[in-house]
C-alpha cells in the first residue's frame, strides 16, 4: 500500500473502524483528521486512555446502545468484586479469611492496612478501577455482539 492510498484510506469521510470519529467530527463541526490525529495521540502518549476513550464513546455514539450500554453496566459492577483477583496476594492475608466476601466487606480497612504497611493504598483502588474497566468493556462487547447477531436474525 502507497503512502497516497494509505493517505486516501485515513482521510476518507466514512468509518475506518467503527465510525467514532466521523460522528464526533460531525457533532462538533471538526475536521475528520483532527479527531483521529486527537484519538492517535491520546493512545500512543496515554495508552489505556486512548482506547478506553474510543470504547466508551462507541458505547455512547453508537446508535442501538441500550442492550450494549445495560451489559457495560453489569460488566463494571461484576468487576468490583473480581477486583480480588487482580490485588497483590498480601491482600488477601489483611481483615479475615482472604475470600472475596472477607475482601469486600472490609474494604475501607484494608486499604488502610495496605497502606500501612506496604505504603500505596491507592493501588488496591487502581486495581479496583482497573477491573471495572476491563469487566464493562467486556460486557460491552457481549452486548454489542448480541445486539449485532439479533439484527442479523431479523433481516433474514
Amino acid at each position: 500500500m502507497n503512502a497516497q492510498n494509505l493517505l486516501t484510506r485515513y482521510l476518507r469521510p466514512g468509518k475506518l473502524l467503527f465510525g467514532v470519529c466521523f460522528r464526533l467530527s460531525m457533532l462538533f463541526k471538526l475536521p475528520l483528521v483532527v479527531i483521529r490525529t486527537i484519538f492517535i495521540v491520546l493512545t500512543l502518549f496515554f495508552i489505556p486512555l486512548g482506547i478506553v476513550g474510543y470504547l466508551m464513546l462507541l458505547l455512547i455514539l453508537h446508535p442501538k446502545t441500550g442492550r450494549s450500554m445495560s451489559y457495560t453496566l453489569m460488566g463494571a459492577l461484576v468487576g468490583i468484586p473480581l477486583s480480588y483477583y487482580f490485588q497483590p496476594d498480601v491482600i488477601g492475608h489483611f481483615e479475615g479469611s482472604g475470600n472475596m466476601i472477607s475482601y469486600l466487606s472490609n474494604l475501607a480497612s484494608t486499604i488502610s492496612q495496605y497502606d500501612e504497611y506496604v505504603g500505596n493504598g491507592l493501588e488496591v483502588l487502581v486495581n479496583i478501577f482497573l477491573a471495572m474497566v476491563v469487566c464493562g468493556l467486556a460486557g460491552g462487547a457481549i452486548g454489542y455482539y448480541s445486539t449485532k447477531r439479533k439484527n442479523q436474525k431479523n433481516n433474514e
